[in-house]
């Protein structure tokens, strides 16, 4: 989580805002559109479970 002193600094201003917005979208978007396979294996998640 961030401060509230942080999140001031990263959304007090709109065109600020705006950016930091951007950018994490993108990192999401990225990194959903990159993944084309199931995350882990069978066997990872047969362990998981055990867990």
């Amino acid at each position: 989580t961030e401060q509230g002193e942080v999140i001031a600094d990263k959304y007090g201003r709109p065109d600020l805002a705006q950016r930091n917005l951007d950018l994490a979208m993108s990192a999401v978007v990225e990194a959903t559109v990159a993944r084309r396979g199931p995350r882990h294996d069978d066997a990872t998640r047969a362990r998981w479970v055990e867990v």
